[in-house]
C-alpha cells in the first residue's frame, strides 16, 4: 500500500522540513507548501489524506483565509492546526477538524497515525 499523503503549509521552511522529515520517517509521503508574503501554493495534482496548517503565518494571508482555500481545494479532508498556543484559535474551531500543539514530535506522528489509521477512527 502507498504511503499517505500530508500536505503542511506554513510559512517557515525550516518547521516544514523538520515535520516533513519526521512524518517522513513514520512512514508517511510528506509535500509542503511555503506561505508567502500574499501567496502560497495549494497542489493542483496532490490528494493529500491529511492538512497539517500552522495558525500563526508572517503573512498577509491569515490562517484563517488559508484555511478556507484549502477546504475549497480539498473537500472533505481534515485539516490540523498545528500551534505553540496552547488550545485552538477562536477563528479556527468552524473550520478546522483538530488541534495539536507544537512540541513533541511524537505527537504529531501520533495523529496523523490515528487520523489515517485503516479503520477510519480519527478521534
Amino acid at each position: 500500500m502507498p504511503a499517505k499523503t500530508i500536505l503542511l503549509v506554513d510559512d517557515d521552511e525550516k518547521h516544514l522540513s523538520l515535520h516533513a522529515k519526521i512524518l517522513s520517517h513514520a512512514g508517511f509521503r510528506p509535500i509542503t507548501a511555503v506561505v508567502g508574503s500574499d501567496t502560497f501554493d495549494a497542489f493542483n495534482n496532490e490528494h493529500p489524506a491529511l492538512i497539517f496548517l500552522d495558525d500563526q503565518l508572517n503573512s498577509q494571508i491569515k490562517a484563517r483565509e488559508a484555511a478556507g482555500i484549502l477546504r475549497e481545494r480539498y473537500p472533505g479532508v481534515p485539516l490540523i492546526v498545528l500551534s505553540s498556543r496552547e488550545s485552538m484559535p477562536d477563528d479556527m474551531k468552524n473550520v478546522a477538524t483538530g488541534f495539536l500543539h507544537k512540541g513533541d514530535p511524537a505527537d504529531l506522528v501520533k495523529l496523523a497515525q490515528e487520523l489515517l489509521a485503516p479503520d477510519g477512527n480519527a478521534r
